[in-house]
């Protein structure tokens, strides 16, 4: 037993050196460049060509940071907080970075704290260059800082911390510089890959270009007989039972289903017709904002849907944990609205229609 109790204390013991090993990690050595950055998973660097055929000119051409005067893309610039600091950016660069970070802190949370930045907008033109904008111009790089430093340019090197930055980067979709020719090595800088870039074009995440924005879109119309086994009515019992109603989520919209939200209707005042509309849906999601933490039978709907639409695979337990937020945060950064990872009725409603999120800042291509 003693001796038992003695391996234990070791094992222990092994593991808080491990745990403190990596906790002492450090961020700011000075590592050689891999090979093979020139490509990145299929992903290249964002020609200025691009830029300019999708949005335009985006300021006048100077040597100094300026404001954004382009009425195309002024629109989609934002100032939001990506969870370590504040960014101002294109909008949907934002979100993907957002996104890369919040699965950074949770793999790597001293390389997180360590993290900063040099800035992402900064309508100029590259330095040296009689003619080319820099890709900070549209809101489409940011650069890194680690723990206050700048990794140097042009060394062959990076910092560690960049390094394994990187392919969370990649994931989301930007392309890292130290991908450039020698001359132009900049292992702090990270820029939305060209790919990425035109897929936004064409899909419709830069401008209304395929359906509504979630403020024209109507809420789905839910009646018996009609729309059984369809996404929202799996979500809609869900709701239903948690306002208290022996509802099953089936899928299938029969009796049990109308008398639960005829009775719901009487509760609220609604006209008790059995049919679920506008005012059925707002008044059974009732404002709710689910977020990390949350546990109830909206966050089974919520889940089920992410499921159901966006191909998710989550265990529908109503418990709001990680991975739902990352779900749900995959969801909004699709479909144009703030990868915040929590659903208001705004949210709630685009995953019931699959609308897209950027009506409030669309503009005619």
């Amino acid at each position: 037993r003693r001796q038992t109790t003695m391996l234990f204390a070791l094992a222990c013991v092994v593991l808080v050196n491990f745990a403190l090993r990596a906790d002492a990690t450090n961020w700011n050595e000075l590592v050689p460049l891999p090979g093979g950055l020139k490509n990145q998973n299929g992903k290249t660097y964002l020609r200025q060509s691009t830029v300019k055929e999708i949005f335009g000119t985006p300021c006048a051409f100077k040597t100094s940071c300026q404001s954004v005067t382009n009425p195309k893309l002024k629109p989609l610039i934002v100032l939001e907080s990506v969870g370590k600091f504040r960014v101002t950016g294109l909008k949907p660069a934002v979100d993907r970075l957002r996104l890369a970070l919040s699965r950074v802190k949770e793999d790597h949370p001293t390389l997180y704290e360590a993290l900063g930045t040099a800035g992402m907008l900064c309508c100029r033109a590259v330095r040296g260059s009689a003619s080319s904008y820099s890709n900070h111009a549209w809101g489409a790089a940011i650069d890194f800082k680690i723990n206050g430093i700048l990794d140097p340019r042009r060394d062959a090197k990076t910092q560690q911390g960049l390094l394994t930055l990187y392919p969370y980067m990649a994931e989301v979709g930007f392309y890292w510089a130290a991908g450039y020719s020698a001359k132009y090595e900049d292992a702090m800088h990270f820029e939305i890959s060209e790919q990425t870039m035109r897929t936004w074009a064409a899909d419709g995440t830069l401008f209304k270009i395929d359906g509504p924005g979630i403020s024209d879109c109507t809420w789905p119309v839910l009646s018996q007989g009609q729309v059984s086994y369809t996404p929202p009515v799996y979500a809609l019992q869900y709701l239903l039972k948690n306002e208290g109603f022996t509802q099953s989520s089936t899928g299938y919209f029969g009796s049990v289903t109308t008398g639960s939200v005829k009775a719901f209707q009487a509760r609220k005042g609604l006209k008790q017709d059995g049919i679920v509309g506008k005012n059925t849906w707002t008044a059974i999601w009732g404002g709710e904002n689910l977020a990390r933490g949350s546990r109830n039978y909206k966050v089974h709907a919520v889940q089920d849907l992410l499921n159901r639409v966006n191909g998710e695979k989550l265990t529908v337990d109503g418990i709001y944990g990680g991975m739902t937020v990352a779900a749900v945060q995959r969801f909004q950064t699709a479909k144009g609205f703030s990868a915040t990872g929590t659903v208001n009725e705004e949210i709630f409603k685009g995953l019931l229609t699959l609308c897209r999120g950027i009506a409030s800042h669309s503009f005619p291509p």
